[in-house]
C-alpha cells in the first residue's frame, strides 16, 4: 500500500513538471525561431526581445517555477503575445494572472497597463487590505508578439536592497527593474510568537 502511494506522489509529480515544461515551451515559443508560413508560434517578435524574470520561487507556490496550472502561471496566444510569473501562486491562480494579461492586451492594453491590472485584481481580492497584502507578492513578465515587453510586481522588491527585476536581450543584455504597484518591500508571513511554551518548541524543526 505504502508502494503504490509512493507510486501515485511520483505519477502526479511527474505529469506536474511535464505540464509545467510544455507551459514553458509554450512561453518560449513566441521569442525564438523564424517560420515562413508567418505563425507566430515560432517566429521572432519583430522587436527581437527575448524576457525572462531574474528572481524565481523554489515552491509549487512560486508560479514563476512550476505551474501546474496553464493559464495562471504563464500563458501563450500565437497572435497576441506571452506572460508568465513568479510569486504567491494561490493569488495568482485565483486572478489566471498570465491568461488575464494576455486577453487584456487582445483587448488592446500595451504589456504595462495588461500586467497592472492582473496585479490591482489581487489587490480588489483583499478589499485594498494593506494589513494582508504586504504579506503577497507577485511579478509578472509580459512579451507581446511585436516585441513590446513589460515588467511589473505588487511591491517594489523582496527588501529595499532587492528590487524586482527582469532580465532583457533585445541584442544588450541587462537587467530591468519592475513597475511596482507598491512602494517598499514585501514581507514573509510573520513568523512564529517570540514568546511561546517552551514545550511547543523544544522538539520543533521550525523554531531553533
Amino acid at each position: 500500500m505504502k508502494q503504490q502511494g509512493m507510486k501515485h506522489r511520483g505519477l502526479v509529480r511527474l505529469t506536474q513538471v511535464a505540464i509545467a515544461s510544455a507551459a514553458f515551451a509554450m512561453l518560449a515559443a513566441c521569442g525564438g525561431g523564424s517560420s515562413s508560413n508567418n505563425s507566430s508560434s515560432s517566429a521572432t517578435p519583430a522587436g527581437g526581445v527575448n524576457l525572462q524574470v531574474v528572481s524565481f520561487g523554489d515552491s509549487l507556490s512560486d508560479v514563476g517555477t512550476y505551474s501546474p496550472v496553464i493559464g495562471a502561471g504563464c500563458y501563450t496566444d500565437q497572435d497576441i503575445g506571452s506572460a508568465g510569473a513568479t510569486g504567491s501562486g494561490e493569488e495568482n491562480i485565483k486572478v489566471a494572472g498570465a491568461h488575464t494579461i494576455v486577453e487584456n492586451m487582445r483587448r488592446g492594453m500595451s504589456p504595462l497597463d495588461a500586467g497592472l491590472d492582473a496585479l490591482k485584481r489581487i489587490v480588489r481580492n483583499y478589499n485594498n487590505d494593506m494589513n494582508k497584502l504586504q504579506f503577497v507578492d507577485m511579478t509578472y513578465y509580459i512579451l507581446r508578439k511585436d516585441g513590446a515587453y513589460a515588467g511589473v510586481s505588487l511591491w517594489q522588491g523582496y527588501t529595499e536592497k532587492e528590487p524586482h527585476q527582469i532580465a532583457v536581450h533585445d541584442g544588450t543584455r541587462r537587467s530591468e527593474a519592475t513597475v511596482f504597484l507598491f512602494k517598499g518591500p514585501s514581507h514573509e508571513f510573520p513568523p512564529f510568537p517570540v514568546n511561546m511554551p517552551t514545550e511547543l518548541t523544544k522538539d520543533s524543526v521550525y523554531v531553533k
